[in-house]
């Protein structure tokens, strides 16, 4: 039998899917205002020239990116396209094929779209189904969200030292974000755990501070899953490492 060609975004161009291509922005639209961030001056300049955007319009994004808020300029940019139609929703894909080399993270999103095959909608459906509650639990939902963070905004710490035996303090003063590591790592492999972990820290702390790593909301660590498998019931995640680093509290 013979090997199905795989899909890819310039196929769904090609094809003139414009409601497929609003799907997907919407989908990623959080994903893209990180993926994009870097180059987000020269993908507004691009759409400047063909047109899609006003020499105004564009010197905002630009305006923005020289204030150092690239994160800003990225959003205005994507609300630059919603606002202008398929044209333009088609032209940003355009420019995303062109770019996907320079920016990583727009590279993998790519990547996942062409594994995920052409047609969004079943994945929506049940990426969305994963944080969608009924009309009748929304309630719910929020008043044990409410009796978490009351429960939990104050931390309690036993301590070593005879003259304060329980310190106290806010979550909110002492809170880190962690780095989250898609692969499992070969615990036989880590002979010393200290050196190990503190050059596991140094690297990606190197990426973070070069605007590698892509920040993720919670209910992302359980769609990674989905599209590799055969059963739509759910997925699970593990969470690892060595004590003192917030798994508990995350």
């Amino acid at each position: 039998m013979d090997k199905e060609p795989e899909f890819t975004i310039s196929d769904l161009l090609a094809e003139g899917e414009e409601y497929r291509l609003y799907q997907l922005t919407k989908f990623y639209r959080d994903r893209l205002k990180q993926a994009i961030e870097e180059k987000v001056e020269r993908l507004g300049l691009m759409l400047t020239k063909e047109g899609h955007f006003s020499r105004e319009e564009n010197e905002k994004v630009t305006e923005l990116t020289e204030k150092g808020n690239r994160a800003e300029s990225s959003r205005l940019f994507l609300s630059l396209v919603n606002g202008k139609g398929s044209r333009a929703r088609r032209a940003m894909w355009e420019s995303f094929l062109m770019w996907r080399t320079e920016l990583p993270k727009l590279d993998r999103i790519l990547r996942e779209i062409q594994e995920l095959g052409p047609d969004p909608q079943e994945y929506m459906n049940i990426a969305q189904g994963l944080s969608e509650l009924p009309t009748q639990l929304i309630d719910v939902q929020q008043k044990h969200k409410e009796t978490l963070r009351t429960r939990t905004e104050t931390l309690r710490v036993n301590t070593i030292l005879m003259t304060e035996k329980v310190k106290v303090f806010q979550l909110a003063d002492r809170y880190a974000e962690l780095t989250v590591i898609s692969t499992v790592r070969d615990r036989t492999l880590v002979e010393h755990e200290l050196l190990a972990r503190g050059r596991d820290h140094e690297h990606y702390r190197e990426k973070q501070l070069r605007r590698q790593l892509e920040k993720i909301q919670t209910d992302q660590l359980f769609q990674s899953s989905f599209s590799r498998s055969e059963s739509k019931s759910g997925s699970s995640a593990a969470v690892a490492g060595v004590p003192g680093i917030g798994k508990t509290t995350m």
